[in-house]
């Protein structure tokens, strides 16, 4: 039987961690920093954990799942009022918080500039917890949404081990935190590494700074994981002309990537070895549902692939029947052992069961083809109803792709609301002009009055999203589109 990834010990004097910093430590180490930890805390407790990528962070998430503690992991820069809100909400016994650091200019030690915490307890009720409660994650991931997915030990090991698998992970790997630990990706690239005794890669540092790169090499970072907005900043900043000697493999999930920019990055890193691996999954699933074997990508453009090990999924239709036809399109359902137990909305839902049973429904539309490989064809809530008829966003902005339109759907009913990217280097006037050319396509092609819609324009960099990159649609909607609520 595989080890659990938090049974630290395993792999001995190998090195778990290294930061930006210059601070490492070996899987023993992790794990005396992990007990340390844990045993500042009395039996089961609720402890919420605002993290950074750091030694710190890991260390307290480790000691939480290796002594029977329930971590709830946050961004460290969450915002207050969201904070607030969740604290208020859920009452943890206690706040494990990053004290104040450094002022940026102020001469400290490598040691110094890492980041510090300090743990408190607070004077609450002891929180009931379920015996098989083991994570707890925000549906929003850093933008601290007060609903919670309610994760197992099982849920993080299996999902751990499939990932492992395929990828086909060993101790020699070395990936980078390009994403925030609280984010189920971000978490999914830490505990399949630590799982297989690789090393991880610390740091805070965003791929659009050159830090960033100066680190990967130093560290002879094996992998990086991206979601859609990572890999559309990689391409700005030419990623593919990069020299990265010591790179083998490109991870992206977290939405939908255009097939023409997954082909374009395939194409470019194959010859140099390097694999890229599309992925699909959920917070709800602990991370991974599906992958692309990386050499089925130039076959299968836009697909999110088939199910992890473990893993099934179906296609049903609006009565719950199983489609088995290729290329019908129905509710995308997921089944396998790392289906979350369910959500938390209160503080009293966390002494909640197992509610879903290993099945999810994904909240997704989809396909399959005749080899079974999935398509998504949009969200079941990214409808909008105008003169009475279903629309669905995603497709709105499909067909606009297929016309040369980059543009992201909204709206509300009886109102659908187009914003245009538009490149950096057009004018004004231009701009101007483009925009009158999509009025003409979406009165001509999706057949409504000019009273239905309303276009605007900005560039990819004005578009309001969290800090994993995912759009924040009811920020674009009050930002751009306000006087058609």
């Amino acid at each position: 039987m595989e080890p659990q990834f938090w049974q630290l010990e395993h792999f001995g004097d190998n090195c778990a961690l290294v930061d930006e910093f210059g601070r490492s430590v070996t899987y023993q180490q992790l794990a005396q920093h992990a007990d340390d930890f844990a045993q500042k805390l009395p039996t089961r407790s609720l402890v919420l954990l605002q993290c950074h990528n750091s030694i710190e962070s890991v260390a307290a998430y480790l000691g939480c799942l290796r002594h029977g503690q329930v971590p709830l992991l946050l961004g460290a820069n969450l915002a207050p009022e969201l904070l607030t809100t969740i604290i208020e909400r859920y009452q943890p016994d206690f706040i494990y918080a990053p004290c104040a650091q450094p002022k940026a200019g102020q001469a400290q030690s490598a040691e110094s500039q890492a980041p510090s915490y300090e743990l408190s307890a607070r004077t609450t009720a002891k929180t009931q917890l379920h015996p098989d409660l083991a994570l707890l994650l925000s549906t929003s991931g850093s933008t601290g949404s007060p609903k919670l997915v309610r994760l197992s030990a099982q849920n993080l090991q299996s999902n751990a081990q499939a990932i492992a698998h395929y990828l086909e992970l060993t101790p020699q790997e070395r990936p980078i935190t390009s994403l925030p630990l609280n984010y189920s990706y971000g978490l999914s690239v830490m505990n399949s590494h630590l799982l297989v005794g690789a090393t991880i890669v610390l740091t805070d540092l965003s791929v659009a700074q050159a830090q960033f790169w100066d680190l990967f090499n130093e560290q002879a970072v094996t992998s990086l994981a991206g979601v859609p907005y990572t890999y559309q900043m990689l391409k700005r900043l030419r990623f593919t002309k990069m020299k990265l000697p010591s790179l083998k493999t490109l991870t992206q999930a977290g939405g939908h990537l255009a097939p023409e920019l997954v082909q374009e990055i395939a194409t470019a890193v194959a010859p140099h070895g390097v694999k890229f691996y599309v992925m699909y999954g959920q917070t709800e699933a602990t991370a991974r549902m599906s992958y692309v074997p990386p050499s089925q990508l130039p076959n299968k453009p836009g697909s999110i692939g088939i199910a992890i090990e473990g893993g099934k999924f179906t296609i049903e239709d609006e009565q719950g029947q199983e489609i088995t036809t290729a290329h019908t399109s129905g509710a995308l359902v997921y089944y396998g052992p790392n289906v979350n137990l369910g959500y938390a909305t209160t503080k009293a839902d966390l002494a909640l069961g197992d509610v879903n049973q290993g099945r999810l429904v994904t909240g997704d539309l989809a396909y399959f083809d005749e080899d079974h490989y999935f398509y998504l064809t949009g969200r079941r809530s990214r409808f909008i109803k105008l003169t009475g008829l279903r629309y669905s966003l995603n497709e709105c902005e499909k067909i606009l792709e297929q016309h040369g339109f980059t543009t992201i759907c909204t709206g509300q009913d009886e109102h659908l609301c187009i914003l245009l990217i538009a490149d950096q280097d057009v004018s004004k006037q231009d701009q101007e002009e483009q925009v009158t050319r999509l009025k003409e396509l979406v009165a001509t092609t999706l057949h409504l009055h000019h009273k239905l819609f309303v276009i605007k324009s900005a560039a990819l960099s004005e578009i309001p999203r969290n800090e994993v990159g995912k759009i924040q649609y009811h920020e674009l909607q009050q930002k751009f589109f306000a006087e058609a609520n």
